[in-house]
This record gives structure tokens, C-alpha cells and sequence, in this order.
């Protein structure tokens, strides 16, 4: 003892760390899907073995190089035995498939996009590209990480973190798929945002309760 004052023992300064970290963890908040128009590509309505040429019922675009570049499709058995949503999936012939969302890019936010990706029992695997946009500018994709077996799918996921401030905040949110060559099949879009984790959520300082007296506990996040 020293001045009146007694040092905290090192063993529980290892439990104010320990706690603060599971302070920290609890700031996560659970995430939250944004709206996309058509994400399983059923607005369409279709026979089985049909597909649209170029063109999508809603919420899609198709920017394709040569006509036939892609679309919504209604796969048969030769194809598929079964689709991750619905009975329809969106094609790629090395067409571009688009969506500019109502969502915009915030800040601090960490942003999840989520595709199932598939390979044709008839076909062979092109290859393909997903891409997470804010206006003109690709934050993240996806280069064909991930490769199906004949007649599955695969889920590809992107993930993005938003800087605290920069120039693309606020720009529109845009999803993009395409194949490299003859046939991409995509299913099962989805995008989900939660608040950064840890850092730039958590207060200052922690107060903690150490028998009869209250530690303050500096958080290491903070500058």
C-alpha cells in the first residue's frame, strides 16, 4: 500500500480485459437484409425448359454481347435436378446481369452478398464474376472462387467494409453477375448489412464494479 492506495493485482486485470473484450463482442448488431428486386429471378413465369432472351420481368438488366446473352430460365431435369429458390435461375452467356439497388453505401457498415452459384448437368463450368458496386466503382467481387459439381450449386459470398468517410458514401448500391463464357447459372441473391464490430461502436471507457470500489477501463479502440 502506497498513499492510501492499493494496486489492482495483475490477475484481475487479465478479468477487466477479458470482460471488456466480451463487452466489445456484444456491440455487434445482428444483420440486416437490403431489398433486392427479383432475387430468385421468379417473376418471370415460365414453362419448364423456356427462358427470356436479354431480358428480365423486374428488377434485373441485361447488358448482352451478342443477343441471347442472358436471362431468366426455367431449368428441366437434363439441367438440374432441383434450384436453390423457386424453379427459375437467371443465365449468363457472357452476358452482363445487373441490379442498381435503392440501398446506398454507408459508412462503417460491414456488407454481405451471398449468390448460388451453378453448373448445368449438360454443360461445363465457364467460369464467372460477381461483383459488389457503388456507383461505377467495384468494392469487392468474386472471380470464380468457388466451382459446383455437375447438376449443384454453390454459395459465393463477398464480403465489404465500408470506411468511416470517403467519397462513395451515399452512391447506390449495384450487384453484378456474369459468366465467362457459355453457361453461368446464378439463384438466390441476397445482401445483408450489420454495424461494424468492435471499434468505432464502443464507448470510451468501461466502468467495472472491483469489490468496493469502480476501475475505469480505458477501451483500446479508441484513439
Amino acid at each position: 500500500m502506497k498513499n492510501g492506495r492499493r494496486k489492482v493485482p495483475s490477475l484481475f486485470r487479465v478479468f477487466v480485459s477479458v470482460l471488456l473484450l466480451v463487452l466489445l463482442a456484444s456491440t455487434a448488431s445482428a444483420q440486416t437484409a437490403l431489398s433486392i428486386i427479383n432475387p430468385g429471378f421468379e417473376s418471370d413465369i415460365l414453362a419448364a425448359g423456356a427462358a427470356t432472351t436479354d431480358v428480365f420481368a423486374a428488377g434485373w438488366t441485361c447488358a448482352a454481347v451478342p443477343s441471347g446473352g442472358c436471362g431468366a430460365f426455367h431449368p428441366q431435369a437434363a439441367q438440374f435436378g432441383s434450384v436453390p429458390e423457386g424453379v427459375n435461375v437467371a443465365y449468363s452467356n457472357g452476358g452482363t446481369i445487373s441490379q442498381v439497388l435503392a440501398a446506398t453505401l454507408s459508412s462503417n457498415t460491414l456488407y454481405t452478398l451471398t449468390v448460388k452459384v451453378g453448373k448445368r448437368l449438360d454443360l461445363n463450368f465457364p467460369g464467372y464474376v460477381i461483383q459488389l458496386m457503388a456507383g461505377n466503382t467495384v468494392l469487392a467481387q468474386d472471380n470464380s472462387t468457388v466451382s459446383p459439381a455437375s447438376g449443384a450449386f454453390l454459395s459465393s459470398t463477398i464480403t465489404y467494409q465500408s470506411p468511416v468517410s470517403g467519397p462513395l458514401l451515399g452512391q447506390n448500391l449495384k450487384i453484378v453477375l456474369l459468366a465467362n463464357g457459355i453457361q453461368g447459372i446464378f439463384d438466390a441473391v441476397s445482401l445483408s448489412t450489420s454495424q461494424a464490430t468492435g471499434c468505432g461502436t464502443v464507448p470510451s471507457k468501461e466502468y467495472i464494479r472491483l469489490g468496493n470500489r469502480i476501475v475505469a477501463v480505458e477501451n483500446p479502440c479508441t484513439p
